[in-house]
C-alpha cells in the first residue's frame, strides 16, 4: 500500500513538475508575443508621427487620404492595444495558476488519503452486504423448510383426524367394550385433546 501510495505521490510530483514546465513555457510564449506586439505598436505610432510630420508638409489636397490612413492605422494601435491587454491579463492569471500549485499539492494529496479512507468504508459495506444477503437467504431457506414441516404435519394430523372419525362410525358392535377415545380438534400446531 505505502509501495502504491509512493509510486502515486512520485507520478503525482512529476504531473505537476511537467504542469509548470508547461505553464512557464505558456509565459515566456505570452511575453515573447507582448514584447512582439509592444515593437509592433512602436512602429505603427512611428509610421503615424512620420504620417503626420508627411501630412503637415504635404499639399492639401493629400490630406484628407492621409487622414484616411491615419485613421486605420489608429484604429490598428488601438486593436493591437487591446491584444496586449488581453495577453497581459492572460499572463497575469497564468502565472496566478503557478503561485497556487503548492497549496493545491497539499489539497490533493488530502483527497487523495481521504478517497482512499472512503474506499475502505465502500469495501467494508459490501462485506457486510455480502453477509446480509448470506443471512437472509439462510432464514428463507429455514423458512421454507419450517413452512414444508407444517404443512407435512397438518396433513399427518388430517389423516389421524380422517382415521379417528372412521373408527368412531364404523360399526364396532360392543360400544362399551370399546375404550373411549380422546376425540381431537384440529388447530395451527397440530391435535390437541378437545
Amino acid at each position: 500500500m505505502r509501495m502504491e501510495n509512493e509510486q502515486q505521490r512520485v507520478s503525482f510530483e512529476t504531473g505537476i513538475m511537467q504542469l509548470k514546465k508547461d505553464n512557464q513555457a505558456h509565459c515566456e510564449e505570452l511575453k515573447r508575443k507582448i514584447e512582439e506586439a509592444e515593437k509592433n505598436a512602436e512602429q505603427t505610432a512611428r509610421e503615424k508621427a512620420a504620417l503626420v510630420a508627411t501630412l503637415t508638409k504635404d499639399q492639401d489636397e493629400k490630406t484628407a487620404g492621409l487622414l484616411k490612413e491615419i485613421n486605420s492605422l489608429n484604429a490598428a494601435l488601438e486593436m493591437k492595444s487591446l491584444e496586449n491587454k488581453a495577453l497581459r491579463h492572460e499572463n497575469a492569471k497564468l502565472q496566478l495558476r503557478v503561485d497556487e500549485i503548492p497549496p493545491k499539492d497539499i489539497e490533493i494529496s488530502k483527497l487523495k488519503h481521504r478517497v482512499g479512507e472512503l474506499k475502505q468504508v465502500v469495501e467494508q459495506k459490501k462485506n457486510n452486504e455480502r453477509q446480509l444477503v448470506a443471512m437472509y437467504r439462510e432464514l428463507e431457506r429455514l423458512a421454507r423448510s419450517r413452512k414444508e414441516l407444517s404443512e407435512s404435519a397438518l396433513m399427518e394430523n388430517d389423516m389421524l383426524r380422517f382415521k379417528i372419525e372412521e373408527m368412531e362410525t364404523s360399526g364396532i358392535e360392543d360400544e362399551r367394550l370399546k375404550p373411549e377415545l380422546p376425540r381431537y380438534k384440529r388447530s395451527r400446531i397440530g391435535l390437541t385433546f378437545i
